[in-house]
């Protein structure tokens, strides 16, 4: 019997999709959300003494290569791993192009703008603050986003700006490089557009205390926004309040604006990944028989994504009928395809997540100048390094 799992719970779904895991003697991990349950699982991993398969957050899961399982061999007539969006196949694929995890969600940033205040959307930093200053005139908050000290701030506000410049964070070997020569230069220039931002008063200061994107839906629920750079996970809890119609007739999506604007745009994708660490072949089969049937297939991967408001991060599953988008789904699809970038999976990365969080908040609050901010976060890595 076929069960429609886009009118089910998340919890409903997964007791129905997971009703064998008992009967092939399976642990299945919940690892949580955070860098904290990703060291926590890493730890495990390398004590021996994970469960048989568990979530991993999907820029991190290159770190746990060397102890999950590779799953070709339980893959070959699947015909599930041909159409990942690349940044999610980089992931998923560990050296020689074993498959070595399967993803089942992914997510995406972009420009939230109002469709009845802005007829174009801003591509550039100088088009932003030009259609913010039409905006503060008209008495709204023309241009905000996430500004706290926490993960939003960087993979929402920051590494796309950085990313669209060509700039990276770290080197192949993993050593963080975000402060040196032409990439210091590129971090530099965010944060003085940031700065522009609040000094033009197209950005309230109070963005710093806005942790996550959804922080700012109060705002955005009232009318007084503008702009505000978000995810595509917003829609859905918006749409709840103001109204389905309400919604889509007001706020259009377009790329996050780039120094220069044109078709150099970026953007984070995220998501999670399925590993798999049972050492037993019986348990191997039974672990992606579920996956496939519950996650990974395209029935079961329309359905999750259904249920817990996902994006896809294999492209042929926008188009089944079983998966439901919205009026938003084919822009965040192409953003996916042409824009999305991985967060590094280097042990680095939580220091320079961390130290340009704080950058950010000190640039916004005027406690520090742009170059103050980043030489402080470059001294603050590279002094962890050290110890």
């Amino acid at each position: 019997m076929f069960v429609d799992k886009r009118r089910v719970s998340r919890r409903e779904f997964l007791r129905l999709g997971g009703a064998g895991l008992a009967g092939a003697g399976l642990l299945l991990g919940g690892a949580g959300c955070g860098g904290g349950a990703m060291a926590r699982l890493l730890k495990q991993a390398n004590e021996d003494r994970t469960p048989d398969i568990a979530q991993i957050d999907s820029y991190v899961f290159p770190r746990f290569y060397e102890y999950v399982y590779p799953l070709d061999a339980y893959l070959e007539d699947a015909g599930v791993t041909n159409d990942y969006f690349p940044f999610a196949e980089n992931l998923m694929l560990g050296d020689g192009g074993t498959i070595k995890g399967l993803q089942f969600t992914t997510d995406v940033r972009v420009l939230y703008y109002r469709k009845d205040l802005v007829p174009e959307p801003p591509a550039s930093w100088d088009e932003v603050l030009e259609v913010g200053r039409d905006l503060k005139d008209e008495g709204l908050a023309p241009y905000l986003f996430p500004a706290g000290r926490d993960e939003a701030t960087v993979t929402t506000s920051l590494w796309p700006y950085f990313w669209a410049q060509g700039g990276e964070l770290v080197d192949t070997e993993g050593n963080p490089v975000f402060g040196e020569e032409e990439n210091r230069e590129k971090m530099l220039s965010c944060l003085e557009f940031i700065g522009e931002c609040v000094a033009s008063g197209i950005t309230p200061t109070r963005v710093t205390t806005y942790l996550q994107e959804t922080d700012l839906n109060a705002d955005i629920n009232a009318g007084e926004v503008g702009m505000f750079l978000g995810g595509n996970w917003q829609v859905g809890i918006l749409k709840e309040v103001t109204g389905e119609e309400e919604f889509t007739s007001t706020w259009g999506v377009a790329p996050i604006p780039s120094m220069e604007g044109g078709g150099t745009h970026a953007t984070t994708a995220g998501g999670w990944i399925w590993g798999i660490f049972a050492e037993s072949e019986a348990k191997q089969r039974a672990a992606v028989d579920f996956l496939l049937y519950t996650f990974v297939g395209d029935r079961g991967m329309a359905g999750w994504c259904n249920a817990g408001g996902y994006l896809p991060p294999r492209q042929s599953v926008f188009d089944l009928s079983e998966y439901t988008g919205n009026e938003y789904t084919e822009t965040f699809r192409e953003h996916l395809d042409e824009y999305a970038r991985n967060r590094p999976a280097s042990e680095a990365y939580q220091n320079i997540s961390t130290a340009m969080q704080v950058a950010v908040a000190s640039v916004i609050a005027g406690d520090a100048s742009p170059e103050q901010a980043l030489e402080t976060a470059i001294e603050s890595v590279a002094l962890q390094r050290r110890d």
